[in-house]
């Protein structure tokens, strides 16, 4: 490899190749998911996309007009705008599933936060890249939980990651309570 070749590479902020693995990740999980044009894990994903449409229509958190409980309320507060946007079903179900690529490649942050502080740059740059290349990655065809799980849960882990370390880069000790799956905005319901 020439010198010059590797130094520019060298030189390209951090920040950067992270973009790129988010938007690469998302671009082609977006792609990927127009293969599926309608819901196959049909309780969940019926309930989850009527309540996102609840919340873009009425701001009610309803299925078909009967207020319920009991349901993950941050996964249709996220996927509400996709409904809101789109006034045909199909439309608004590809943008949901395309709400679901880009929220589970954003999980190559937390990996990449984790990692650069028990590796080095490169190293940390492949767990991001192995963070969004995981089979649990066709989570994004379906309107279900897990996509939205998979993220919050890889950034817990960074969080506990920390706590095991005992110190913050100041040096001040970390105070956390320890993340648990009860204190989840994206719990799942009992008997799912």
């Amino acid at each position: 490899m020439d010198d010059s070749w590797r130094a520019r590479v060298a030189r390209v902020p951090d920040w950067v190749w992270l973009a790129g693995i988010v938007v690469a990740s998302a671009a082609l999980r977006a792609w990927l998911v127009r293969a599926m044009p309608a819901p196959f894990v049909f309780v969940d994903e019926l309930i989850y996309s009527e309540l996102a449409r609840s919340i873009a229509d009425a701001g009610t958190f309803a299925v078909r007009g009967v207020p319920t409980s009991g349901y993950s309320v941050l996964y249709p507060i996220l996927l509400a705008p996709a409904y809101a946007i789109f006034d045909v079903l199909p439309s608004a179900y590809a943008a949901a599933k395309t709400t679901n690529a880009v929220a589970m490649s954003l999980a190559a942050v937390p990996a990449w936060l984790i990692a650069r502080r028990v590796a080095g740059r490169g190293l940390a740059l492949v767990c991001a890249v192995t963070a969004v290349a995981v089979p649990s990655m066709a989570y994004t065809a379906t309107v279900v939980t897990e996509t939205l799980f998979y993220r919050w849960r890889s950034s817990s882990r960074g969080r506990s990651c920390g706590r095991s370390s005992g110190r913050r880069r100041g040096g001040s000790p970390r105070s956390q309570r320890p993340s648990s799956p009860r204190s989840s905005p994206v719990r799942r319901r009992s008997g799912s």
